[in-house]
């Protein structure tokens, strides 16, 4: 039996046992490739490697095949942003596998499996690793051989990043694929989440007609077609836009120079400096250890020179600065406890000639705002147990 004949055998066996995986997998193109030594997916196309698959016994491989319809279902290829692929992948596996496991589906060895995780999403995953290079997960990724789930590739909807990473390690299970999307892959990128989507409704409908859908899947599935969005998330998206990258004319794309076109290039220095404020008046202070450990996961996977964290009620009344290698941040003393005004903080920096990249500010909006808005954006976050103004600039999220 060769293999693309098993892989269909095993997808057979997958829809009459396990639906919703089965169901899943229907929507990839299937593709032999020899650049995996087992699968992988950019979550239009599932790459098998045919010498693995034909040695390998009909059980593990429609675990892999599983394993790899859950980087679909929770949109792995799509969320990867700037994060290192490698630590990016072992996050989603860790998070892939124990729900293969509920389902009942037996994990081979080399697959990761960590409980302390259940529960969480791969972002946060993503931040313990990379926070703590011996944390036992990291340890037990490297004994497996680096991921121990096959490779994670972007979408090939989205806009190429961290190349030089991805190619620089062709053996490596996360590095890039060279292979190019064919036109049935390009069509269905073209689709992108909704399409993703779409697919996952599709297979939860089709194992729940067939009673094979366990509870916790049925609710994960529930919870990823109607997403309650987090602050944690809200959090991290505004911080992450702020660290894009922007076009200057001070550094042409050198692409286009030999064809005498001046366009511009992309100034990578990041994030120079950014500001997070905290509101000390009173409401908001038994919320700072827990802003400050999301800030903290944050900021180690983004590129930065200075993080100021400013302890402001009615006027500035402490500073700390961060370095990338002053993480995480520790709170200790909480600075103030007065009225409230919002107006120090952006004249401090304004004095300062500090144009940071962004700002999050920790308050209830209770107080005055300046008249003028700053040349940066602003993120407010305010807990949900505090009644609130209107801002006149910015965003708002509410964190409990």
């Amino acid at each position: 039996m060769n293999a693309q004949m098993k892989i269909d055998r095993c997808i057979t066996r997958l829809l009459r046992q396990y639906p919703f995986w089965g169901s899943l997998t229907l929507g990839f193109e299937l593709q032999p490739s020899n650049v995996y030594p087992t699968m992988a997916t950019d979550g239009v196309r599932l790459f098998f490697n045919p010498d693995y698959v034909e040695d390998m016994d009909e059980e593990t491989i429609c675990t892999l095949l599983a394993h790899e319809t859950g980087h679909k279902m929770f949109l792995d290829s799509f969320r990867r942003g700037h994060r290192d692929p490698k630590i990016w992948n072992r996050a989603c596996d860790y998070r892939i596998n124990l729900y293969l496991l509920d389902s009942g589906l037996k994990l081979p060895i080399g697959m990761l499996v960590d409980k302390r995780f259940r529960g969480m999403d791969a972002e946060k995953i993503y931040n313990i690793l990379m926070q703590d290079p011996d944390d036992p997960a990291n340890k037990q990724a490297e004994e497996k051989g680096g991921c121990g789930c096959g490779g994670l590739q972007d979408h090939p909807s989205q806009p190429s990043q961290d190349q030089d990473d991805q190619d620089s390690d062709s053996s490596d299970e996360s590095s890039g694929d060279n292979l190019q999307p064919s036109s049935a892959a390009l069509s269905g990128a073209d689709f992108g989440e909704a399409e993703a989507m779409m697919q996952v409704a599709q297979a939860k409908n089709f194992a729940k007609s067939q009673g094979k859908l366990p509870g916790s899947l049925n609710e994960l599935v529930e919870e990823i077609l109607n997403p309650k969005i987090r602050w944690e998330q809200v959090l991290e998206r505004f911080m992450e836009n702020c660290n894009q990258d922007d076009f200057t004319w001070l550094e042409p794309d050198r692409r286009f120079l030999h064809q005498d076109m001046y366009l511009p290039g992309l100034a990578s220095e990041g994030v120079d400096e950014f500001v997070v404020v905290l509101d000390t008046s009173g409401s908001t202070i038994r919320y700072i250890p827990q802003f400050l450990g999301e800030i903290s996961k944050i900021a180690t996977v983004l590129k930065f020179r200075t993080l100021h964290i400013m302890y402001v009620d009615a006027e500035v009344q402490h500073v700390d600065e961060y370095g990338k290698e002053d993480l995480p941040i520790k709170p200790g003393r909480t600075y103030g406890g007065g009225g409230t005004s919002f107006i120090p903080a952006f004249s401090w920096l304004e004095e300062r000639c500090i144009t940071p990249k962004g700002m999050v500010y920790l308050t209830d909006t209770y107080g005055s705002f300046p008249k003028v808005p700053p040349p940066f954006p602003v993120l407010w976050t305010v807990p949900t147990d505090c009644r609130t103004t209107e801002i006149p600039f910015g965003e708002m999220v509410r964190i409990d």
